[in-house]
């Protein structure tokens, strides 16, 4: 697979790259035209053109801004798409409403786990790779008449990556070889905490069942990255080695806070609909960054010259405003068996703000729709088996994703899961599979492929007696 790889080309046109081939004695000049700036753009390039096996989640998510959107939710939200704004349910905690914390009458939770197999396609050569982390955490605790609380743990978006790739070249004059590695880690992740109230016995009817919900929110965003870059050349004819070698690493962090706040309307004894608005303020130093470049010395043996290493280090503060957002959903209860939801989100990318970002433009608005529903054989009866009391789920979902160009860039999905209850109303574990593929048209013949198995465990419990 790697033979494909043509990295001694210009990889990009306009970023100044050189051909390492010919032997016309002035070696310097032309192997050493690989250097921080050159070797910076080539990577994302080389990366993107996916010559080699990675390891990784999303090799798209180096063109966004803090990678691939990977918002977590319950297992039942996730089981139909990723829907539920509007839906009241204790299981689907505060992952896509704060308002519906205020649901539960007793104290519940709800955990994500998720393993994430990737596939990515570029022309004829194909990789699959695989990744598991825990997603989402949500527990809601009643007050009794003052409402009710929430928290969550939850994942927004995976920046992680690792890519490695070698490329040889054994010609007439001699040995050539380019080795690339990058490596990313680094996700976002928001802690929450607030409080939610349901309306109940109004006399208004509007009113009556209404549900508001409000969470301060602290996101926390890292990302570590190495990148290195060796070339190697030896000129048989001429005697002559040439080595050298590039070790870049970085580290980016910063926090922001936040607040959301949802609401959910019975605007119909089987409809409910419900909103949320998330909003980031302004960030101001709220990031550190710490670069570090190293360039080892360069070998001619044919003069017997030595170039001594280079090392350069840096650190700096810095501004993140990251972008608000919003999300529409409806819910209808077609009865105790059906039920049926659809949400529309959008990020407002227009208003996210980074003052030592490298990209050039704001990237574009992103737009989601979700539609999922749920069936249950027999909810109510007694003497049900148990397969008839379990919650069959299906969705889907579709987005586009935060790009800076006039291109489009998506991602589209199907999921199908099982709620298998936990008898005496002890919770419910959900099985979950998504399949989903991304695109970005700035990449002819590129895709990535997505297969998530999703494990939901939620459960709930009275800590003490009502009066």
């Amino acid at each position: 697979m790697n033979k494909v790889c043509t990295l001694d080309a210009d990889i990009n046109s306009g970023t100044g790259g050189r051909r390492f081939t010919g032997v016309d004695g002035a070696v310097p000049s032309r192997c050493r035209v690989w250097r921080y700036g050159i070797v910076k753009r080539a990577l994302a390039t080389a990366v993107l053109s996916f010559c080699a096996l990675a390891s990784a989640q999303s090799p798209l998510g180096l063109q966004y801004p803090l990678g691939v959107p990977d918002l977590a939710v319950t297992g039942a939200a996730a089981a139909m798409g990723g829907s539920g704004t509007a839906v009241t349910d204790e299981f689907w905690g505060a992952s896509l409403n704060p308002a519906n914390v205020a649901i539960g009458e007793r104290s519940a939770f709800s955990a994500l786990v998720s393993l994430d197999i990737t596939t990515v396609y570029d022309n004829d050569n194909s990789g699959t790779v695989s990744g598991y982390t825990p997603k989402l955490l949500s527990l809601s605790v009643p007050l009794g008449k003052a409402g009710n609380l929430g928290f969550s743990m939850q994942k927004r978006y995976d920046a992680n990556l690792n890519f490695y790739t070698s490329i040889q070249d054994i010609g007439e004059y001699g040995y050539k070889e380019n080795t690339i590695e990058l490596s990313r880690k680094g996700s976002l992740t928001a802690w929450q905490a607030g409080w939610a109230y349901r309306i109940r016995n109004s006399k208004a009817a509007f009113f009556n069942g209404l549900s508001l919900g409000i969470l301060y929110e602290r996101l926390y965003f890292n990302l570590d990255t190495r990148e290195t870059f060796e070339s190697v050349f030896n000129y048989s004819h001429e005697t002559v080695l040439y080595r050298e070698s590039t070790i870049e690493t970085a580290l980016s962090q910063f926090a922001s806070n936040g607040i959301r706040l949802g609401i959910q309307i019975p605007a119909h004894p089987k409809v409910t609909l419900g909103a949320t608005v998330e909003y980031i303020f302004k960030g101001d130093g709220n990031g550190h960054a710490a670069h570090e470049y190293y360039n080892t010395g360069s070998v001619y043996n044919q003069s017997g010259r030595l170039i001594p290493d280079t090392l350069r280090t840096s650190e700096r503060e810095y501004s993140v405003t990251l972008p608000p957002s919003i999300n529409f959903g409806a819910a209808y209860a077609a009865n105790d068996n059906w039920l049926f939801a659809a949400d529309a989100q959008s990020t407002l990318w227009d208003q996210y703000e980074n003052d030592i970002s490298e990209r050039g433009g704001h990237p574009q608005q992103t737009y989601g729709i979700t539609a999922g529903a749920r069936f249950i054989p027999a909810p109510n009866r007694l003497t049900a088996d148990y397969w008839q009391k379990i919650s069959y789920s299906a969705g889907l979902r579709y987005s586009t994703l935060p790009h800076n160009s006039g291109d489009g860039a998506q991602d589209i999905g199907l999921s199908l899961g099982a709620g298998l209850p936990i008898p005496n109303n002890g919770g419910m574990v959900d099985i979950v599979i998504d399949i989903g593929r991304r695109t970005d048209t700035r990449y002819e013949k590129y895709s990535e492929n997505t297969v998530k198995f999703q494990l939901g465990i939620n459960g709930g419990r009275n800590w003490f007696q009502r009066e």
